[in-house]
């Protein structure tokens, strides 16, 4: 469903089995509806906990670039404290913690933001789309 058009109208066509009590097609629906209502419900809670977690991932990083700056300025201040080993180790391991950290952001701010509010818009185009319950035809 991510790759659906999103300009386009959401008909969701279900297909139920034939049995003796299947009830009418407007309370399917509306069940259904109900059902995609409340998955949007919990998607919306987990948004705003994803936001949170935004600012913390962000918070971070400003961190460990403040880190990385002060970790470069001594280095040019004291340019034969590189060649030691522990001035290239402690270099090393600020370089991968900033990678890291900045891939990290990076993915929670472009990729997964993109993702959940590719979600919401799919939740919502069903819960205000058309339903339509249609009995299961089986081939004989």
């Amino acid at each position: 469903m991510f790759a659906y058009w999103w300009k386009k109208p959401v008909n969701l066509e279900i297909q139920i089995p034939m049995v003796r009590d299947l009830g009418s097609a407007k309370e399917i629906s509306d069940a259904i509806r109900n059902h995609f209502r409340y998955v949007l419900i919990g998607h919306t809670r987990d948004t705003a906990i994803f936001i949170r977690e935004r600012r913390t991932v962000l918070a971070f990083t400003v961190l460990n670039i403040l880190i990385a700056l002060l970790y470069v300025g001594y280095v040019y201040q004291h340019a034969e404290w590189m060649s030691t080993i522990a001035g290239t180790l402690i270099g090393g391991l600020i370089i991968i913690i900033n990678w890291a950290t900045i891939w990290d952001t990076y993915e929670f701010f472009i990729f997964d933001g993109r993702e959940k509010s590719q979600r919401r818009k799919l939740l919502t185009k069903i819960t205000d789309g058309e339903i339509q319950v249609i009995p299961l035809v089986q081939d004989r």
